[in-house]
């Protein structure tokens, strides 16, 4: 395990917050504690990100639990970026509630094609191997290997250096939910 956070300390120790719309409250898969992201005025952005010890990374696995509250747009839940560039690969889900993949190296995504229920927690596995266009992404909800998400596909050839949990896109509006982080080498 590279790190794990599971807010049960109460805050957000470990990670550099983007703003104040993303906190620590009790509404919780596990424990006591989980963090929140709110925003419900057009021009928010609400996230944190952390780097990864010990450095980039070619082969990556981050997991989360998150559950969606409300949301009137699509909201971003997580990415993994490429430092210094910022490049990113992320995984959004629309106003419905359908996860997409976004790639930012060759500006595509990719659909689900199925939404996952607003108001319950999911499970999210994303395991990275970036190698040119042979890298590789398998994307997993709630145990199910989500294949539309997952696959070969061109990731460039800078490894991966940060997590971010959260929305950074402004303009949007949600009130989103996530515990027991963990990234790993797979």
């Amino acid at each position: 395990m590279l790190f794990s956070d599971d807010f049960e300390d109460g805050d957000l120790a470990g990670w550099v917050l983007a703003n104040a719309g993303l906190t620590v409250q009790k509404d919780v898969s596990h424990g006591t504690w989980a963090a929140r992201q709110t925003s419900n005025k057009a021009g928010d952005n609400t996230f944190a990100t952390r780097t990864i010890p010990g450095g980039a990374r070619f082969d990556l696995v981050a997991e989360f639990d998150y559950k969606v509250v409300s949301a009137s747009t699509a909201v971003s839940l997580a990415k993994l970026i490429v430092p210094p560039s910022g490049t990113p690969l992320c995984l959004n889900m629309k106003r419905d509630g359908t996860l997409v993949l976004w790639n930012g190296v060759t500006q595509t995504s990719a659909d689900a094609g199925v939404a996952l229920a607003k108001g319950d927690w999911h499970h999210i596995k994303i395991q990275v191997t970036v190698n040119g266009d042979a890298s590789d992404v398998k994307v997993w909800a709630d145990a199910n290997l989500l294949g539309a998400l997952s696959g070969t596909t061109s990731l460039g050839t800078s490894p991966i250096g940060a997590l971010q949990l959260g929305n950074g896109t402004p303009g949007r509006t949600y009130d989103v939910v996530f515990d027991d982080v963990v990234v790993s080498a797979p």
